[in-house]
This record gives C-alpha cells, structure tokens and sequence, in this order.
C-alpha cells in the first residue's frame, strides 16, 4: 500500500468538507495537511477537471471550495460500496 499523496490528501480534505482555509492546507499536521505549496496542487487538481474555487469572506481569509461536490461524493460511495478494499476516503 503506498502513502497518500499531498494531492491526494487535499483532494480528500475538499470532498469531506464544505470549505477548506488555507491555514488548514498549510497549518503542520495534525492540525492541518503540512502543504507549503499548496497552490501547486490546486493547481495539478484544476488541470485534471476538478472545480476547485477560491473566495474570501469579509475578514480577509482565504478559503477553497470544490463544486459540484455532491456528485463526486456520491461517486465516491458507489466506487466505495463495489470495492470496500480501496485506499482513499471513508465514507
């Protein structure tokens, strides 16, 4: 079994949650995911078609967003429910 990569990691942080802050993209884990180039990887997941938006709220903070985020989680549960063995997010 290999190590999940940081594209990996950021890919499954965006399908578990509603909106990610930067400071949890770059904060060292265990609090965040330990990414210092994380823009890279956003950028590495847009390139392979996934809707990844940036916002800021009105005190400045960055956030991402993955659209469309219910039919990749709903996809990713039937991919879990026909091969329960795969590395990735637990649903």
């Amino acid at each position: 079994m290999s190590a999940l990569t940081q594209k990996d990691l950021l890919l499954n942080l965006l399908k578990t949650e509603h909106h990610v802050p930067v400071w949890k993209l770059i904060a060292p884990k265990p609090q965040g995911l330990g990414i210092a180039q994380y823009g890279a990887r956003i950028y590495e997941l847009r390139h392979e078609g996934y809707d990844i938006q940036n916002h800021t709220d009105d005190n400045g903070y960055t956030y991402f967003t993955l659209e469309n985020r219910k039919n990749i989680v709903e996809q990713l549960q039937y991919e879990h429910r026909n091969d329960p063995g795969q590395v990735g997010l637990d649903l």
